[in-house]
């Protein structure tokens, strides 16, 4: 939030949640010693420090807080891009933003998941 003031960043809301395909709720290891080596816990990747969090979607948070306009959505989910998607199709389809990927990482993963969303 300091760092939003001391930029004058009024229209941004940041959220305490994590944004998924549907609302439930996930596990997220934190990384004390790493913060940007904090993620969400999948199936294939248990660990000890972890906390559960909840997962909204952006349609339903776009639709909770009557947004009626987007300039830009930054997504950066380590993998977790396309679910990150797949709970914003109406937003998408409504125009509200205009979608575009950047990639910086492969991940050993063959094309780029969200791509079928542009």
């Amino acid at each position: 939030m300091e760092n939003l003031k001391l930029n004058g960043l009024t229209q941004c809301h940041p959220l305490n949640l994590a944004l998924g395909a549907r609302v439930s709720r996930l596990a997220f290891l934190n990384n004390p010693d790493s913060p940007i080596a904090s993620h969400l816990i999948t199936q294939d990747n248990v660990a000890e420090r972890t906390q559960t969090v909840a997962v909204s979607t952006i349609d339903r948070e776009v639709e909770s807080r009557s947004i009626k306009r987007l300039d830009l959505i930054k997504i950066n989910v380590e993998g977790f891009e396309a679910d990150v998607l797949d709970g914003a199709g109406e937003t998408l389809a409504a125009a509200l933003v205009v979608p575009g990927i950047q990639r910086l990482r492969d991940h050993g993963v063959p094309g780029p998941p969200s791509a079928r969303f542009l």
